[in-house]
């Protein structure tokens, strides 16, 4: 439906503008992530990090998403 369209459309527009405000950094592992299915090893040797903390910024990412789109 059209309304069902436009809350999708919506909700994309407020992820890409969560994305935009949150640290390069953050958005680059919630991408390595949850787009390029990476794990938190992966992310952290790809951005000379610990395991927790690449899995950090890929979580604070996810977490800030899901509050912009609740």
């Amino acid at each position: 439906s059209s309304e069902r369209a436009a809350r999708a459309n919506d909700a994309a527009r407020r992820i890409a503008a969560t994305l935009q405000r949150l640290p390069k950094r953050t958005v680059y592992a919630f991408k390595l992530r949850f787009i390029d299915g990476l794990t938190y090893r992966e992310i952290g040797d790809e951005l000379d990090l610990s395991l927790s903390r690449a899995r950090a910024l890929a979580e604070d990412a996810m977490i800030e998403i899901s509050f912009a789109i609740a």
